[in-house]
């Protein structure tokens, strides 16, 4: 469960940790959930040990980095938008007053028509 930066990732011996473990409230020793000791990433310098205790310190879930959450909101504000555009041509589609886009079109076509042999008739 551990991170390492090591090719090969050894299982450190069992140092007997149990009571650092059982005084933290953890049913697992943060020791024995580590699989290597090499440091987890170059940029905090930290153990796994030592992540692991961070992580668990906040209690309520995984932290998230802005970025993260900027990206979660505009997908959010995107997945709205499109949903009430699939909403709008739906009603579009349906006909909010009784009569349906296709009818109203259809009307409007007649009306051109009858129009234009209006306009035709009054030039003969």
């Amino acid at each position: 469960m551990g991170v390492c930066d090591l090719p090969s990732c050894e299982q450190p011996p069992n140092e007997g940790n149990d009571s650092e473990g059982a005084s933290d409230g953890y049913a697992v020793p943060i020791d024995a959930l580590v699989e290597c000791d090499a440091v987890a990433t170059q940029r905090t310098g930290l153990s796994p040990a030592e992540l692991i205790a961070l992580g668990t310190l906040r209690g309520a879930g995984p932290a998230m980095s802005q970025t993260a959450v900027r990206r979660r909101k505009i997908d959010d504000m995107l997945n709205t938008l499109a949903d009430k555009k699939i909403e709008k041509r739906q009603r579009m589609e349906s006909g909010i007053h009784g009569a349906t886009l296709i009818d109203f079109v259809m009307k409007m076509e007649e009306r051109v028509a009858a129009f234009r042999t209006q306009q035709l008739e009054m030039q003969e």
